[in-house]
């Protein structure tokens, strides 16, 4: 137990100052990083919107092809290699243990963020993991990598595993689909009909690679979006993160504060007894009168 006098508890006091001064600033950054993602993310989300759009004229052309899917299943798992965001990566190793547990198959493994990758190496084979993007200019190369990682594999079976932004609670664990894409699908969005009514789209390109071009280019924009998503979430819980723990702190100081002041005042009311006991000892007693 610390010594309770003034002295410590003032102590006690600048330290609560010097971490009120880092969390001040993290939260600065968390605000900023949040602005930023959220930015990203709903831009990469409309473009998945138009890519899926773009993929419906190729499927009512007959463009599309469903590959067989006899390959082994992967799994991309998007966490964080920083601190201070709350369960965000146990909640996915949750998910990721749960989906092995229903399968009974160990997949291959994509981990994006090193530190959920160090969390999840004690209990399954991690196949490689990746840097999270600390910017959104720098999540389209390790979009790259992970596709590239994907087809050099032989996974056919893919899926994503992120938390995706939510207004209460902050983000929510999903498990995604990513690969392959079915014949139900091609016939979904092919069904999809066109967002403006009197207007007839055209595919310039009717080639055999129109179809596959486009697909490559949904494959990319939609790992990109579930990318910006998940670090969104993630900025969001660290900036949920840095408001409880200011809170926190001012209670806490609030709580030093009163002891500091209550013990201060203890200590000048001990001097000043001892004060008047001194003075007593020191001045003679007066005689009675007669």
């Amino acid at each position: 137990m610390p010594a309770t006098t003034p002295v410590a508890v003032r102590k006690r006091l600048r330290n609560v100052d010097e971490l009120a001064a880092v969390v001040r600033m993290m939260k600065a950054l968390s605000a900023a990083g949040v602005v930023q993602f959220e930015q990203a993310a709903q831009a990469a989300v409309a473009y998945r919107a138009a890519t899926e759009q773009a993929l419906a004229l190729a499927a009512r052309a007959g463009l599309l092809d469903v590959p067989d899917a006899a390959g082994s299943r992967g799994v991309v798992v998007f966490g964080t290699d920083q601190g201070l965001v709350g369960q965000f990566n146990e909640h996915l190793r949750e998910c990721l243990l749960g989906a092995m547990t229903q399968t009974g198959a160990a997949p291959r493994l994509w981990v994006v963020g090193r530190r959920l990758a160090d969390l999840l190496g004690d209990e399954l084979a991690v196949t490689a993991s990746f840097d999270a993007p600390q910017s959104p200019a720098a999540a389209a190369n390790l979009v790259s990598k992970l596709l590239a990682a994907i087809g050099g594999s032989a996974c056919d079976h893919v899926e994503l595993v992120a938390n995706l932004p939510t207004t209460r609670p902050h983000y929510l664990t999903h498990c995604l689909p990513f690969l392959p894409v079915s014949a139900a699908s091609v016939r979904d969005v092919a069904a999809r009909a066109w967002p403006r009514r009197g207007v007839t789209p055209q595919l310039i390109a009717r080639g055999a690679d129109s179809g596959h071009a486009l697909f490559e280019e949904y494959r990319f924009v939609a790992l990109h979006a579930t990318c910006m998503q998940s670090c969104l979430a993630e900025h969001r819980a660290r900036l949920a993160a840095m408001q409880r723990a200011e809170k926190n702190i001012v209670e806490r100081r609030q709580t030093l504060e009163g002891l500091y002041n209550r013990l201060r005042q203890d200590t000048v009311d001990a001097e000043l007894f001892d004060l008047v006991a001194g003075f007593e000892a020191l001045v003679p007693a007066t005689p009675a009168p007669a």
